[in-house]
């Protein structure tokens, strides 16, 4: 029987039987709290492909913003609780970016002679951005062309359909090198026409507390992702990160852009 104190959200299979995997999300500070939504729309369409997906609520923060600021001592007890409540997952799927990139890199938190070095190594092997995770388990978006055809080749896009941009965030292409997942199961999805913008790669100015300290910077830099956005001429832009969705949002509101900015996982499950 599954652990009474996790949420388990398991949603009608795509294959008879039982679920395919028991996967774990890690929504990360900013789903929980800000974008609730997105998060949501995660552990859905996780659910909905056959997984049994469970959040444990005694997760906590990655860790990621005490280590930035010198805390090393809270980075590895923060690690430590991680480790010990994914546990019995699988894998451990994540929409954060920034999650996802300290969260494969817990082992180097901890000396070569620590005894928590191990089992941190094999947490973070079981750790995936959720667009990596979905080409990985070879799960396309429900209507897609792979799903239609049984093959991951796309037909030809046809016009009427809304476009729709991605921005790379820079976590998911420097940090976890994910580079080509996003895009896939963007050119698997049969109802959008997916279209590459120029400089999809350049940071959206946010950076974390880059974008507190330097307030003219980041607007600068976000203009300029505005404007590459506005030339795609996309009717949605999509991301892999909460942060730099919300930086979006605000760029496009100041720019009175008519273009929703939507996290993957929402423009998967419909959000249009």
């Amino acid at each position: 029987m599954a652990d009474p104190r996790m949420l388990i959200a398991l949603a009608g299979s795509p294959r008879a039987g039982e679920p395919i995997a028991k996967v774990a999300v890690f929504t990360g500070c900013i789903f929980e709290f800000l974008l609730a939504d997105a998060g949501s729309a995660m552990l859905q369409s996780l659910a909905e492909r056959g997984f049994e997906v469970g959040y444990p609520h005694e997760q906590t923060c990655c860790g990621l913003p005490v280590l930035a600021g010198g805390d090393l001592d809270t980075a590895r007890a923060i690690a430590r609780r991680n480790i010990e409540v994914f546990a019995p997952y699988d894998r451990i799927v994540t929409g954060c970016a920034s999650c996802g990139g300290h969260l494969k890199q817990y082992a180097a938190l901890f000396d070569s002679d620590d005894p928590v070095r191990e089992s941190a190594a094999a947490f973070a092997r079981k750790v995936a951005d959720f667009s990596e995770f979905l080409v990985e388990r070879g799960q396309p978006a429900p209507g897609s062309r792979a799903a239609e055809r049984g093959a991951g080749a796309p037909g030809d896009q046809t016009s009427g359909k809304p476009k729709v941009t991605y921005h790379e965030a820079c976590h998911i292409k420097w940090k976890q090198r994910v580079g080509e997942a996003p895009r896939k199961v963007l050119l698997e999805m049969d109802d959008i026409e997916f279209v590459e913008m120029e400089g999809a790669d350049n940071c959206c100015g946010l950076g974390g507390y880059f974008g507190i300290a330097h307030p003219d910077l980041r607007v600068a830099i976000l203009a300029k992702k505005v404007d590459a956005i506005r030339r795609s001429g996309a009717d949605i832009v999509t991301t892999a990160c909460p942060g730099c969705l919300l930086q979006l949002r605000d760029g496009l509101r100041r720019a009175h852009l008519p273009v929703k900015a939507l996290h993957l996982a929402q423009l998967i499950q419909g959000g249009r």
